[in-house]
């Protein structure tokens, strides 16, 4: 992602995949998942904000609204007029994801749109592919993914490709069982996608399904003497994940300490680690700034819950990733070599 200066002052952003740079190949982007498993827990807000608090931290951020045709984050932004956005993209209206990106009113950062405002196609498997190898290569420091409702495997897919796992909960039951849900999900699916025959997806579906708590360690411990590569596969994966919890919309102290709760539990009953990376207090401006369509970092900046939204900013920026990112890579890549490079680690 480049800035061009044009008349006025503004910038423009060019978006350039990474296979398109000229001479050497930079990094691929640090890519954040932000997902709740339901709708209501401001994820989408949270997502805007963090990505303005890393781009005022001097990071070049891509925001794109993966919640693919109910996405909001141009009128979030304060953007009338979001272009084709990911629905064009998907419907081949543009042939490149970097057509479809537009500048926001915040310096480093641009926005991929999704553009509830067309009808969505149906994304098949080929559409969510490609979709995904373009989201990989975005020039950018940091990618920060929308992510929609629910556990549609579009939701599911786009979560997994992730190097940072963000769920976001409340201090609602509800939040509590869909996000823990939408991760267990998201885990099985993870599993799927980078398994790379059909006999090693059967292996994993029948291990899983009988798998006690906690699941990952349980399931690579079943599969060591059945196949030993797939049992250091999954090894490998458990130690790569790296998923944060945010709680959102807190409205007392007795609701900070849901989070540490879910934590715990998915690390007894998943095998995870799951840290928590922030607790963001309700507020009636984080309410208003979305009437406004000004995001709480720039209607309130010194408010508690902008605060707390730069440190959880922080925090995910500070996070060091693994040498090989192992995940990422390898959903963006597809199966083909997943297996063969996790259990050389």
């Amino acid at each position: 992602m480049h800035y061009s200066p044009v008349a006025g002052g503004r910038n423009t952003p060019v978006v350039q995949r990474q296979d398109r740079d000229r001479g050497e190949r930079k990094p691929a982007a640090r890519i954040v998942a932000v997902a709740g498993g339901k709708g209501g827990v401001g994820k989408s807000v949270l997502a805007a904000n963090l990505s303005i608090a890393m781009a005022a931290a001097g990071r070049r951020v891509a925001l794109v609204d993966a919640d693919i045709g109910m996405g909001n984050q141009h009128t979030l932004l304060g953007i009338a007029r979001p272009g084709p956005g990911l629905i064009g993209f998907l419907k081949k209206d543009v042939a490149d994801l970097d057509q479809v990106a537009v500048a926001t009113p915040y310096e480093r950062l641009v926005l991929f749109p999704s553009d509830g405002a067309q009808s969505a196609p149906q994304v098949s498997h080929s559409r969510k592919e490609r979709l995904m190898r373009h989201i990989s290569r975005i020039d950018a420091d940091v990618v920060v993914l929308d992510i929609g409702a629910g556990a549609a495997l579009t939701a599911l897919d786009l979560f997994c490709l992730a190097d940072i796992h963000v769920l976001v909960i409340t201090g609602q039951v509800t939040s509590i069982q869909n996000a823990y849900a939408f991760l267990k999900a998201a885990l099985h699916r993870l599993l799927l996608r980078l398994a790379d025959s059909s006999e090693r997806r059967a292996m994993i579906e029948e291990g899983w399904r009988d798998a006690r708590p906690p699941a990952l360690p349980t399931l690579a411990a079943w599969l060591r003497e059945r196949d030993a590569g797939l049992s250091s596969f999954v090894a490998a994966l458990t130690s790569n994940l790296m998923v944060r919890l945010v709680g959102n919309l807190l409205f007392d102290t007795s609701e900070h300490r849901v989070p540490q709760s879910i934590g715990r539990m998915i690390h007894d009953y998943l095998g995870v680690d799951a840290e928590v990376a922030g607790l963001v207090p309700a507020s009636r401006k984080v309410h208003d700034s979305i009437t406004k369509r000004r995001p709480i970092l720039s209607l309130d900046p010194y408010g508690p819950a902008s605060w707390e939204i730069r440190r959880v900013a922080e925090r995910l920026l500070a996070q060091p990733l693994p040498a090989k990112r192992l995940v990422t890579q390898a959903v963006a890549a597809g199966a083909d070599a997943a297996v063969q490079e996790m259990t050389n680690e």
